[in-house]
């Protein structure tokens, strides 16, 4: 797949999930037209309000996940990275539990993590929990742990976590399994290792490992 398609993918795959809360928030403005009922104004203002910042947690997070800029330098403090994914998540009904003392990540360890919180988040789709450890020993592990009361993750996604790096080149990818392409093509750049164990009801274990250098030089 050439560089074009695969952002094409990306592109697809953003406006596909802000499509909900930026339609919400046009919906309320029309309500808000011809609604005179002052409790239902409120109503509809809550709604715009929660659907706004919905929207602009989204928009945060798939612009440092997918893009070049989204504000991430050669490195990238964690604090900042922690912060979005909690936004991220808040509306999804998730609670992030991160375990680490890292303080920086090269922008594309970053960016591999972004992802996996993304596509550990979907499996979720009734709420739960992922727990996010990341440090440093003589390599640099990330393990993310996912729990909930429903752990349903799109079968294509496991494919690919599933397949060898030459068998994955066969699987055609859609805008919902490009963050995993993306996931793996990070990987390749910082020399990375990555795992999915989902041998265990309703959990989800993601494993990263890769040299220690390259977690502040990619």
């Amino acid at each position: 797949m050439n560089e074009i398609d695969f952002a094409a993918l990306l592109c697809s795959r953003l406006c596909h999930d802000l499509i909900s809360p930026v339609s919400a928030v046009s919906n309320g403005i029309e309500i808000l037209d011809d609604e005179t009922d002052p409790e239902m104004r409120d109503q509809v203002f809550d709604l715009i309000k929660k659907s706004s910042e919905q929207s602009s947690s989204m928009v945060q997070f798939y612009r440092a996940a997918f893009g070049s800029g989204g504000g991430l330098g050669d490195v990238v403090e964690m604090g900042k990275t922690k912060a979005l994914i909690s936004s991220f998540l808040q509306s999804k009904k998730i609670t992030l539990n991160w375990q680490s003392d890292i303080e920086v990540l090269s922008k594309n360890s970053a960016k591999l993590l972004l992802n996996l919180v993304l596509i550990a988040s979907e499996s979720l789709v009734r709420g739960g929990e992922i727990t996010l450890f990341l440090g440093k020993a003589d390599e640099m592990t990330l393990a993310i742990n996912v729990s909930g009361d429903t752990v349903i993750l799109y079968p294509p996604i496991k494919e690919m976590f599933a397949a060898s790096d030459a068998a994955r080149q066969s699987i055609v990818v859609e805008p919902r399994t490009a963050p995993v392409a993306l996931i793996f093509s990070l990987a390749s750049d910082i020399k990375a290792s990555v795992s999915l164990d989902d041998s265990e009801d309703k959990t989800l274990r993601f494993l990263v490992n890769w040299p220690a250098n390259s977690a502040v030089e990619n």
